[in-house]
């Protein structure tokens, strides 16, 4: 190339520039080739689709100074990002009387109280007088990074969920936590949701613990897409995954590992890390209670924060499904309209890439619970048996359902509503049962 350059080789130059053509034209026919292949697989690999264009946008930075606090303009880099995290951090320090106060007088008195015995109806009556005191400790217990002992400790509430009543995995802890904790929780709380929404953090997937959203939405969405792949003639295979005590099993670490990731940082990533250590929990049963228990992992069932920090951690399962997922929590399907055997074989890939996730960050899922509905039209020739792959090693098929309880509501493999209006006219009979026994005496 350097010899070309000189006039004394002019043969060089013409060799040069003849390659240059040869290899723009090389290059071109590669990225031509490379695109068609894109849109050839698109239907299979959406994703890389969108990843191709995004790589092709031009991204500006908006932020090429930014004033400090000194009031001297900055275009360091490090200095803008530092400038902001503080701003940023200052809206967790503080919080007007005022709003303490409202906190305070909108509890519900008919709430259990913690292990440290504060009833709600106190606080209440008296929000005026202990909004001060209380802005002093919430600041100081997020400025130190020190939660008092007694915010840590639960009582736990044995809810029963389905099955036998003789086992114990069949009951859901609900703790019933400090009160003036709560109140810090939701003070904190409502900071971060803000700042998770104004950066469109959550994922839009997510309905449960979502304003505007709930279980409602879900199921109208999800019911959605079933009656459209049937108008269409298609059917819809509906994965649903359960993970097994969800809320009980979130690592820690990890947990405030995607906190930090999603911009948490200083002192209230060290408040929340303080308030998840060293908790403990005991069960209450009337006036009978277990010796106190380390709780090592979870969020706290029950809690103010608790929700908001597991919709966090499972944040970003949905960027590893190619087929439609929806969330409520930690409820989840994942739904693949079935054109063709490639669908039947992208939706088990799906499958396979929730339970790589769920390995990678310690959230198991528990396959007895995990089931398969086949909704719409049946085509023998499409249908498929579905497997998830467990924690041991060994590969096992999920279970189909020709009715699965959805949030609640029964939902029948041919979209029917039969099942639900049974089962609430069974239990508006079981309430109908019990006023008509209620015998009136003169």
């Amino acid at each position: 190339y350097i010899a070309a350059g000189r006039e004394t080789h002019e043969a060089l130059r013409v060799k040069h520039k003849l390659a240059c053509k040869i290899v723009k034209k090389t290059i071109n026919k590669a990225v031509t080739d490379h695109e068609e292949k894109l849109v050839k697989d698109s239907k299979s690999h959406p994703k890389n689709v969108h990843a191709y264009v995004r790589s092709k946008q031009e991204v500006k930075d908006p932020l090429h100074s930014i004033e400090t606090d000194n009031g001297i303009i900055t275009t360091d880099k490090n200095i803008i990002c530092s400038t902001l995290n503080n701003y940023f951090l200052s809206v967790f320090e503080t919080e007007p009387d005022g709003n303490i106060q409202s906190h305070l007088n909108n509890l519900e008195e008919t709430k259990s109280i913690g292990v440290d015995g504060i009833h709600p109806r106190v606080l209440r009556n008296c929000a005026a007088a202990f909004a001060i005191p209380f802005n002093s400790i919430f600041r100081q217990s997020l400025l130190s990074g020190s939660v008092p002992e007694y915010w840590k400790k639960s009582n736990i509430t044995p809810i029963f969920k389905k099955g036998s009543k003789l086992k114990a995995y069949n009951y859901r802890p609900v703790s019933l936590t400090s009160i003036p904790c709560k109140v810090m929780e939701k003070i904190i709380h409502k900071h971060i949701m803000a700042h998770c929404v104004e950066n469109n953090l959550i994922s839009k997937h997510q309905h449960g613990f979502i304003r505007k959203k709930g279980c409602l939405t879900n199921l109208l969405e999800a019911r959605d897409i079933f009656t459209e792949a049937m108008h269409q003639g298609y059917s819809a295979d509906i994965i649903y995954t359960d993970f097994a005590k969800a809320f009980d099993k979130v690592p820690h670490k990890r947990l405030l590992h995607k906190l930090k990731a999603y911009g948490i940082h200083k002192k209230l990533l060290l408040w929340i890390k303080m308030w998840l250590k060293d908790r403990k929990q005991r069960v209450v049963l009337g006036e009978h209670v277990s010796e106190w228990k380390n709780v090592t992992n979870g969020v706290p069932q029950g809690s103010v924060l608790g929700p908001l920090l597991f919709i966090l951690f499972i944040n970003d399962l949905p960027d590893s499904i190619v087929h439609k997922i929806m969330l409520y929590a930690d409820d989840s399907k994942i739904i693949g309209i079935i054109k063709s055997a490639s669908d039947n074989t992208t939706l088990q890939a799906d499958i396979d890439n929730a339970v790589t996730w769920s390995n990678t960050w310690l959230m198991h899922f528990n396959i007895d619970k995990c089931k398969v509905m086949h909704a719409g039209r049946p085509n023998k020739r499409l249908s498929h048996d579905y497997s998830m792959e467990t924690a041991d090693g060994m590969r096992h098929t999920i279970a189909t359902t020709t009715i699965k309880c959805d949030l609640g509501v029964l939902i029948s493999n041919d979209l029917k509503v039969r099942a639900q209006v049974e089962k609430a006219a069974s239990a508006a009979n079981r309430i109908l049962r019990c006023t008509s026994s209620v015998g009136i005496k003169d």
